[in-house]
Order: structure tokens, then C-alpha cells, then sequence
């Protein structure tokens, strides 16, 4: 009698086990999302900006919010009143901003428009040197 007791329990063990490997683990996300009741939970994105200057008339042209980086080049370049302008920055989920002076232009990052002024004009030694232009994503 031990024996079918033992028997009927390898079995039943064996059927939980089959029946386990049948359900596949949901994968965790990249970074963990806290849900708290009453708010909406939104799953970050990247969110791109870009600036496009041409320097010796001045033009620039600026994007922010797109989905890629190649988007928000494109749309900086169509915004620039210049057919000549490039492409001289871009930045993701962040603030960027263009100072030029004497010694060329300068571009920095930062969390606030503030912070990214603030670096760029850091990086150009020249007194002279003035923000042309800044811009922020989401």
C-alpha cells in the first residue's frame, strides 16, 4: 500500500512540474515602474532634440520631442531659414543650447536650459560669446 501512495505522489510531483514549465515568465522591465493608485504610470521614452546653424548668416533652426535622432535632425534643419545650416547638435531626454562668439561655436547638455547655457558658455573662452539658441525635450 506504500508503494501506490508513493507512486501516486511521483506522479502528481511529475504533473505539477509538467504543468510549471508550460507557463512562461513575463520579462521584467528595463527599469522598474511603480504603480500608485489614483495616478497614471507612464513607461519613460526617448525623446530627441537637434539644432542646425549656419554660422555666417546667423540661421539656426531647433526640434525637440521627436521619437529618433535622425527626426529631430531632420526637422531642426527644415526650421533653419538657411539652405546651407547643419546639424550641430543633438540630445536626448534633455536640454541643449548653442552659444557662439569669436572662437567658433559651443554646444552644451544639461537638465534645465539654464544648465545647458550655463556649460556652453563654459566651453567658449571668449567673453563675446552670446546663446544663439536653446531648446529642451519633454
Amino acid at each position: 500500500m506504500r508503494r501506490a501512495g508513493v507512486l501516486f505522489a511521483a506522479c502528481a510531483l511529475e504533473a505539477a512540474t509538467a504543468h510549471a514549465q508550460l507557463v512562461a515568465p513575463r520579462p521584467l522591465p528595463a527599469q522598474p515602474i511603480i504603480v500608485v493608485p489614483g495616478t497614471v504610470t507612464t513607461i519613460p521614452v526617448e525623446s530627441w532634440g537637434a539644432i542646425a546653424y549656419h554660422r555666417a548668416t546667423g540661421a539656426f533652426g531647433y526640434s525637440f520631442d521627436h521619437a529618433g535622432q535622425r527626426e529631430a535632425g531632420t526637422a531642426a534643419l527644415e526650421a533653419c531659414a538657411h539652405p546651407e545650416c547643419t546639424v550641430v547638435a543633438s540630445y536626448k531626454n534633455a536640454c541643449g543650447a548653442l552659444v557662439d562668439g569669436p572662437t567658433g561655436p559651443s554646444f552644451a547638455e544639461g537638465v534645465t536650459a539654464q544648465e545647458a547655457e550655463t556649460k556652453a558658455r563654459l566651453r567658449c573662452t571668449d567673453p563675446q560669446c552670446h546663446v544663439i539658441v536653446w531648446s529642451c525635450t519633454k
